[in-house]
């Protein structure tokens, strides 16, 4: 009894002492050049009303609620949503160098309370633009362990943000076009998958190669390719689903090139 009182109360503590060990803190960089000039870009990033078109968190949850204040456009100024999916907090200007560079504070008050640093830097070359979007923060001592799995994570949103404000800026320059039908019930139907377990990084590696390898086998009888999540664990980052593409016309079953059944 003793034995195991003891180790219930030796874990905690262990746990403790390696949160303790831990940092915690994080940040994240990515750039993209642009096809326009350094004021429409600068111009569309310190719009905050701007950001509902091009932001990768608020095109999620079309919504959620919205508001700014009255100066959003400068030192001070800043913007705030509360969603289902997208938590809550406030985005504030705290200084703008026009055209050249914008610095933000990050405020979540949900899912969990913290701070991260913003910045945002305009590089004119010629008729374009390298625009750089940068976070950096630390995380609450209780979550100190999800440091590292904050650039992969997060990194991956600021690619898509950045392509979409490209494509905000120039319908015509390739850009991703993200709708959301919402909740729909679909009619049965079969496919052919590839299953996956594992953490998003390893998720992200094999999408793409099955995505190949299950087209190539339906030999274009195929629908548009589909990620089924089985299980989700969020906190560990753990994933178990299959990349998988709706089959027709296909009469029998196939066998992938090392023998695993779909």
């Amino acid at each position: 009894m003793w034995l195991v009182l003891t180790i219930i109360a030796v874990i905690p503590l262990a746990i403790l002492i390696y949160l303790a060990t831990l940092n915690g803190g994080f940040q994240i960089r990515r750039s993209l050049e642009i096809a326009t000039p350094g004021k429409t870009v600068f111009s569309a990033v310190v719009d905050l009303k701007s950001w509902p078109e091009w932001s990768p968190w608020l095109i999620h949850e079309p919504d959620a609620l919205i508001s700014f204040s009255d100066d959003y456009q400068l030192e001070g100024g800043a913007y705030s949503w509360d969603g289902k999916l997208a938590g809550a907090g406030t985005v504030t200007h705290l200084s703008i160098n026009p055209h050249r560079r914008i610095d933000q504070r990050l405020s979540f008050s949900r899912p969990f309370k913290s701070i991260g640093q913003v910045l945002w830097e305009f590089e004119e070359h010629g008729d374009r633009t390298l625009v750089t979007w940068e976070m950096s923060g630390r995380l609450p001592f209780l979550l100190r362990y999800m440091a590292r799995r904050m650039e992969p994570v997060i990194g991956r949103d600021f690619d898509l943000g950045l392509a979409l404000l490209n494509g905000y800026l120039d319908s015509a320059a390739p850009h991703p076009s993200i709708t959301f039908a919402g909740t729909r019930e679909l009619e049965d139907f079969s496919y052919w998958g590839i299953p996956c377990i594992g953490n998003l990084r390893q998720l992200e590696a094999t999408r793409q190669a099955s995505i190949e390898t299950l087209t190539a086998a339906a030999a274009g009888k195929a629908g548009l390719a589909l990620t089924l999540y089985q299980q989700f664990d969020p906190l560990a980052s753990h994933y178990r689903a299959e990349v998988a593409i709706p089959i027709t016309n296909i009469q029998r079953w196939a066998l992938l090139p090392d023998d695993t059944g779909w």
